[in-house]
């Protein structure tokens, strides 16, 4: 089991600010361990009640809320993980448990009997959460990303590109497609540290006009999903109005 606590502060920008940014970064920071090459592929498979009730405390800004979701890197990924994200105002603490790939499918089956034989404690405490609140698997979203880290400060910095979503076809090995998340030339990035942040970032944030904002890769998933339901609604009810006034004038007519 890994515990992590730190703050979460995210950005959204221009990708040409995610380049100028990551140059700047980059002679003061070095990569993580998976992005030695540069980006790599990272999927994400979200977990929520029948409810939605995860989706809907985000969008409600409940100060306390959490995500329970399972994330792999790569095509073919040796590591899986199970993660736990309780989130509490700007500070956040994320459980992990590393799964096989027998048990990631078990997940995706929504048979979480296998967490009661885990020796961990926090095991028990996820599936207490996911059977309780009848939780199923509900989005896969993935993106390329760019990680760097400065140790020191206990700072990760993220730069996530071409972000996608889609909620079939939930393997966490099949090909790269989806929805796009983000507007077109635009990226995301993500500061997560564990206490203040270093002046000099601070400088090199208020140097390019980065300002921080509030975004959820899965709560703006659900709110397409939202969109388009209210979309292809209205155009159903519209396509029944016109049946109707057709039949009324044919009535008219005879």
């Amino acid at each position: 089991m890994l515990s992590v606590n730190r703050q979460e502060i995210k950005f959204y920008i221009t990708k040409q600010e995610s380049v100028s940014l990551q140059g700047r970064l980059g002679e003061i920071l070095r990569p993580d361990k998976f992005a030695q090459r540069g980006y790599y592929r990272v999927r994400s498979m979200y977990f929520d009640s029948l409810e939605n009730i995860d989706f809907y405390e985000k969008l409600c800004g409940e100060k306390k809320r959490k995500k329970i979701r399972m994330r792999v890197y790569g095509k073919d990924p040796d590591t899986i993980k199970l993660e736990l994200k309780d989130k509490d105002g700007v500070y956040q603490k994320k459980l992990s448990l590393l799964l096989s790939k027998e048990e990631a499918d078990l997940m995706l089956r929504s048979d979480y009997n296998f967490l009661l034989e885990r020796d961990e404690d926090n095991a028990r405490l996820i599936y207490v959460i996911v059977t309780q609140g009848f939780y199923r698997p509900k989005r896969i979203i993935e993106y390329y990303r760019r990680a760097f880290v400065f140790p020191d400060f206990d700072t990760r910095i993220t730069f996530d590109e071409n972000i996608l979503w889609r909620k079939e076809d939930i393997s966490l090995c099949s090909e790269v497609y989806g929805t796009p998340i983000l507007e077109p030339g635009c990226a995301l990035m993500e500061i997560k540290i564990g206490s203040a942040m270093p002046m000099w970032l601070c400088r090199v944030l208020s140097e390019n006009g980065i300002f921080q904002t509030s975004f959820s890769k899965y709560g703006r998933a659900y709110e397409t999903i939202q969109a388009e339901e209210l979309a292809s609604a209205a155009q159903r009810a519209d396509r029944k109005i016109e049946v109707a006034e057709i039949g009324r004038a044919s009535c008219r007519e005879r």
